[in-house]
């Protein structure tokens, strides 16, 4: 005997069927390493129970809560992502963990930071001679002691020769915070490397791009002189150092920069030029008066006799300067009547003199002097100033 069964019984069966396939899918054993989110059900003393979605709820054990900073993060019916570490099974919950959920993010956040030399903050944990122990991300990182800027050169040097004792390093310096760019990111081989310096150069790099914005050409700003070289010094503005060459530092030429500026020394300077690009300054201080050549014609003529000081001996001749500002060459041919051999014979740096004017020319900047023709001058006048006295 055939039975035959209800149309709409039969497609029922069918729609009960479908739901549990699909609930049977919903409910896939948990593999270890896998990532999902749950709703906090409680606490219990063994740790937090979550609803995963399962027949069960999943165990966060207190052993693997221990980087949760606020722990209202665990409160009844927040949603939390944990990694898997122990799938559910007959007689127990699947055991899952914040902690190295919270050491995957981190993972991906170094690896990040490094493909973007973006910062990152890092506490020190520990230090030895070789550098710092940072945790960053909630993953411990190694800070080289060449990649600090921290310490002082003086503890640079104690810490490397063992003579800080680093439990005292520790006391002084763990828990601080610093900024830190990763050079190195080693998921595999759990190694990360990071650098306080690079960080530093970053920092300081954006501080001067924003001060060079800040500049123009023509401007007078004040800065302080921190190094001085052979060919000049470093004016910082702030964060910012530009160079003030020897040339630009006086209208005449300048034999000793320390004459004129010394480490230290606030000066106020005229912006020569503003390179945005290699964010690069260039400054003086002459241009901050007036070239004394511009009034040379108001102030001398040709055949002026002059008090001037030997400034720089040759071999064809001396230079001497007028006024303490403007220099002539008194060439060889005009400082004796006589055959010069040797110029320290008739001059020497230093020695006050008078000079006759021959030549100004304006254009080239050049003062053509005689010490014969102003000595003659000079004799002469003398001559002329006798009183000669006759008697019959």
């Amino acid at each position: 005997m055939v039975f035959n069964l209800d149309p709409k019984e039969e497609n029922n069966k069918s729609d009960i069927m479908a739901g549990v396939l699909e609930a049977m899918e919903d409910f896939k054993p948990l593999k270890r390493g896998q990532i999902i989110s749950g709703t906090v059900v409680t606490m219990t003393d063994e740790g937090a129970l979550v609803n995963v979605g399962h027949k069960s709820e999943g165990l966060i054990p207190r052993n693997e809560m221990r980087t949760i900073e606020d722990q209202d993060v665990l409160d009844d019916g927040n949603t939390v992502t944990v990694m898997v570490i122990r799938g559910e099974s007959y007689d127990s919950p699947a055991v899952l963990s914040l902690d190295k959920m919270s050491h995957q993010r981190g993972w991906k956040r170094l690896v990040e930071a490094q493909n973007a030399q973006e910062r990152i903050k890092g506490r020190i944990v520990g230090v030895n001679k070789g550098g710092f122990l940072v945790d960053t991300e909630n993953i411990q990182g190694f800070v080289p002691l060449s990649q600090i800027v921290t310490l002082t050169k003086e503890q640079m040097q104690k810490l490397r020769k063992g003579e800080w004792n680093h439990n005292d390093a520790a006391t002084e310096l763990v828990g601080k915070e610093l900024e830190l760019v990763v050079m190195d990111a080693d998921h595999v081989r759990s190694r990360v490397i990071m650098s306080e310096r690079e960080a530093d150069r970053q920092v300081q790099d954006e501080r001067r791009t924003k001060i060079v914005g800040t500049l123009t050409e023509g401007q007078t700003i004040t800065g302080k002189v921190t190094r001085i070289s052979e060919y000049g010094a470093f004016i910082d503005m702030g964060g910012l150092a530009g160079l003030l060459h020897i040339s630009e530092m006086a209208w005449v030429p300048v034999r000793e920069i320390t004459d004129l500026v010394t480490v230290g020394q606030e000066v106020t300077v005229y912006i020569l030029g503003v390179d945005k690009e290699n964010k690069r300054v260039s400054l003086s201080l002459k241009r901050l008066s007036e070239e004394p050549w511009e009034k040379i014609n108001e102030k001398y003529k040709v055949g002026d006799v002059v008090d001037a000081e030997i400034t720089k001996i040759t071999d064809f001749g001396a230079f001497a300067r007028l006024d303490g500002m403007i220099e002539g060459l008194i060439h060889i041919s005009e400082l004796s009547n006589e055959n010069v051999r040797d110029v320290t014979d008739i001059v020497n740096s230093g020695d006050k003199v008078k000079v006759k004017i021959l030549s100004i020319e304006f254009e080239r900047r050049r003062l053509g002097l005689s010490f014969k023709d102003a000595k003659l001058a000079d004799d002469v006048s003398h001559i002329e100033g006798v009183e000669v006295n006759s008697s019959d």
